[in-house]
Order: C-alpha cells, then structure tokens, then sequence
C-alpha cells in the first residue's frame, strides 16, 4: 500500500469484536507498526489525547486492534497484571522475557553446578545471591527441566 494513506485506510472495521484492524505492517507480537510507534498507541494519541508515561493496553486482547474504544491507559504493573489475568503471562517467560539476564543454557548449567557456592556462582554468572537460589529451589525457571 502507498505511504500517502490516510489514517482510515490503514484499518478495516471487524463487525464482530469492533476491532479496527491494521492492515499495515506489525512486529513479531502481531501490533501495528506505524512509523515510529505502534499502530494502537497512535490511535489512542489521535481520538483521546496525550499518553505520557503511560502504557496503552487493550481490553479485546488484539493487538492489531486500534479502536479506540478498545484501548486505555495503565502503568507497566497494570499492563503486566492485565496480561496476567489474561492469560498471556506465559509468554514472556525466560528467554522471552526482556528483562531476563540469562538464558536456558545458563540455567541448565546453574543447576549442575552443585560443587560450587551461591555466592561463586552469582559472580560467575554476573546476577544476584537470591536469583541463583531462586533458580536452584525451582521458585523461578520451574518450568525448565534438565
């Protein structure tokens, strides 16, 4: 599609949901891409206003839906618990999630390590004393078996 679209072209109306869905390009979690924001976050800017630091969540649960009816502003802790209560949490566990220092590999390895101390192995791997016990009681990376 040209670049010289208006912003109405750039959606279709799903008469089910009442979504708008954007028919340009999207990242890899399936959001709209708009120039140099996300296609909802756009929308929200366009027909209610300023969004500051705030997140823009959506209560469809579609991502490339930019109804602004559909979308409404909350801190990261708000974001995170709505996905949570959706059931979307499981997505963004260990290497997906961006905040992660370490990968499966090194968990894997960080539990075969029993020969070495807490504190040897929190330096070797650069994190924290309680993310190591955390990983070796199962409280965090649980879902990873050896």
């Amino acid at each position: 599609m040209p670049k010289h679209l208006l912003w109405d072209d750039k959606y279709i109306p799903e008469p089910n949901s009442g979504c708008w869905l954007w028919l340009l390009s999207v990242d890899a979690d399936g959001y709209g891409k708009d120039k140099n924001d996300r296609a909802h976050r756009e929308s929200y800017r366009r027909y209610k206003g300023v969004i500051g630091e705030f997140k823009v969540l959506h209560k469809c649960d579609q991502p490339s839906c930019i109804n602004p009816d559909h979308l409404f502003l909350g801190t990261h802790q708000d974001n995170m618990k709505d996905m949570a209560n959706k059931g979307r949490a499981h997505k963004m566990l260990g290497d997906k999630n961006p905040m992660t220092k370490l990968n499966t590999k090194q968990v894997i390895q960080i539990r075969k390590l029993n020969s070495l101390s807490i504190l040897e192995i929190s330096t070797m791997f650069n994190v924290g004393r309680t993310t190591i016990v955390n990983i070796r009681s199962g409280k965090t990376w649980n879902w990873l078996v050896n």
